[in-house]
């Protein structure tokens, strides 16, 4: 036993009356957008204009990268609108969209052919782009190009930069995944700081004026640890980041999808980081969409391989209520069998359908379609079907929490962090069934319905 460390042993037994689970969006169609877009696409967003679904995505051809918009029918059929702008001579890489209800805002990186392992050569731009009924009369309206330079963010150049081969400059920041959001008529763009907690935010009026470069410094929510690709919500006038905020790389380190309350200029960030999706020795990350829609928070992620196979891509969609709290989670998996070089995914909601849109591990766009199953209702386990026993015997209030079955057996454990609660009395053990048995477990306090702990697990009978 360490010296100082409180040796006190609380063992607080309760048997569950079955925990509750329900799967509230169900997979209603899958799309292969393959005939209609063959070649290799990638890096797909999409986004709802004035009740109609936009996709945005760049295409692959003779070796060319370039960015292309099409308007999603009713029928599920693509109509193209348009090339989207881009740079001369350079490669266009990440594309992330926006919209103040009428027109297309959208952020880009390009990178110069052939560019060395330094800095300076990536560019971050901004172009808003007219929606007309007639294709032919769509044009870009506005741009700002290149309103920044950053770093490249591959994996050859991360080695450079760990073996010391590369030395980054002060402020050095990524410009990939750019994070749009139009908000009190204004367009900002979020770039990422290659490390460390600050973040760039790019301020532009309706014209794309740039107004402002804002500087983000979330040390007091994220101390040492990064962000990854991440978005930017508005949630009741609220803007807020959904990232994935971890230490270290997959193999190794741990990364949990966080929430963090930005001020109303969007210059701090407030109260501490709320957990989402979080689990002990997971690698949760790369959030590259986000939406506010009937009282749902909607967002995606990546649950990192750490043995080098296939990242998951999930769908979160939470409750929100006022504090805020994000509860009554679930967690869709769309995909199993992920494109590894281009991994990116989008999704938005129209008239309750969920459309999630990603690249296939083939180069080519897949889509599905949710709604909400509104005949299944609560469904329960039988009674008594798991117990739970909180084993505290460390300092800092740092909990087991150990999931038995009905015959005693230990099924799991995991640690709980209830820092600043006193006892156990008002915490409640919740989950839903994902598929094929397994579960998402959050432990949450009943004085506030706020999520101390979550875990995706196995549990049997």
């Amino acid at each position: 036993m360490k010296v100082g460390i409180t040796a006190q042993l609380i063992m607080v037994v309760f048997m569950l009356p079955g925990f509750v689970f329900s799967q509230k969006y169900v997979l209603n169609q899958s799309i292969d957008f393959s005939t209609q877009l063959p070649g290799i696409y990638s890096r797909p967003d999409v986004i709802i204009i004035d009740g109609q679904l936009f996709l945005a995505t760049a295409a692959t051809m003779n070796m060319t990268r370039i960015f292309e918009l099409y308007r999603m029918e009713a029928n599920d059929s693509l109509t193209f609108m348009g090339t989207l702008g881009s740079a001369a001579n350079q490669l266009a890489t990440d594309i992330r969209i926006a919209t103040d209800g009428s027109k297309l805002y959208y952020g880009i990186e390009t990178v110069e052919p052939q560019m060395e392992l330094s800095c300076g050569k990536n560019y971050l731009s901004a172009y808003s782009y007219s929606i007309l009924n007639d294709k032919d009369s769509s044009m870009i309206s506005d741009s700002l190009y290149k309103i920044t330079s950053g770093c490249p963010s591959g994996v050859a150049f991360v080695i450079a930069v760990t073996e010391g081969s590369v030395t980054l400059q002060e402020k050095a920041k990524k410009v990939d995944d750019p994070s749009p959001i139009f908000f009190n008529g204004n367009f900002y763009l979020m770039a990422r700081g290659w490390s460390g907690p600050v973040q760039y935010l790019y301020k532009m009026d309706g014209h794309l004026q740039l107004l402002e470069t804002i500087e983000l410094d979330l040390q007091n929510q994220i101390g040492s640890a990064s962000i990854s690709q991440n978005a930017l919500v508005n949630i009741n006038g609220t803007i807020f980041l959904i990232s994935g905020v971890g230490m270290g790389g997959p193999r190794e380190g741990t990364s949990s999808i966080k929430a963090i309350t930005l001020a109303d200029d969007l210059k701090t960030a407030a109260g501490t980081p709320i957990d989402l999706v979080a689990e002990t020795g997971t690698y949760y990350s790369r959030v590259t969409a986000a939406r506010f829609y009937n009282g749902k928070l909607f967002f995606n992620y990546l649950e990192k391989s750490k043995d080098g196979g296939n990242d998951k891509g999930y769908i979160g969609i939470c409750r929100v209520s006022e504090g805020p709290v994000f509860s009554d989670c679930e967690h869709i998996l769309f995909q199993e069998e992920n494109a590894k070089m281009d991994n990116h995914s989008s999704f938005d909601v129209l008239n309750d359908t969920l459309y999630v849109v990603y690249q296939s591990p083939q180069g080519t766009l897949l889509a599905k379609k949710y709604s909400p199953d509104n005949t299944s209702g609560i469904k329960e386990t039988s009674e008594n079907m798991v117990s739970s026993a909180l084993n505290a015997q460390y300092e800092n209030n740092l909990y087991t929490l150990i999931i038995k079955d009905i015959s005693g057996k230990v099924m799991n454990r995991f640690p709980v962090n209830a820092r600043g609660l006193p006892q156990w009395n008002g915490l409640s053990l919740s989950g839903q069934m994902l598929q094929n048995g397994i579960y998402f477990l959050y432990v949450m306090n009943n004085r506030n319905n706020q999520i101390l702990s979550s875990w995706k697990t196995s549990l049997v009978r």
